[in-house]
C-alpha cells in the first residue's frame, strides 16, 4: 500500500494545552501502519514529554473491531 499524502500529521502549534488538560495522554499506534507512518506518533511523543507511546507489533491501521490494549489501559484508569 501506498501511503496516503494527507495522513501526515503536522504539528502546527504547541500541545502543552493537551498536557495541562489532561492527566494521563497515551498515544497507540502500530509499527507498520501505512496510512499513518509510525515517525507521526514519535513527533507527537516529542512534542508531548510527559505522554506514553505505545508502539505496537503488526497491527496495522487499528482497522481490528477489538482492540484489547486500549480497553486495558481505559480499565485500568
Amino acid at each position: 500500500p501506498e501511503h496516503h499524502p494527507l495522513a501526515d500529521f503536522v504539528i502546527t502549534s504547541t500541545l502543552t494545552s493537551f498536557e495541562e488538560q489532561s492527566q494521563k495522554i497515551i498515544i497507540f499506534h502500530s509499527s507498520d501502519d501505512t496510512v499513518v507512518y509510525p515517525d507521526n506518533a514519535q513527533r507527537y511523543k516529542e512534542n508531548l514529554p510527559n505522554a506514553q507511546l505505545i508502539l505496537l507489533q503488526g497491527r496495522g491501521h487499528f482497522n481490528d473491531a477489538h482492540f484489547q490494549e486500549l480497553v486495558e489501559e481505559i480499565i485500568s484508569l
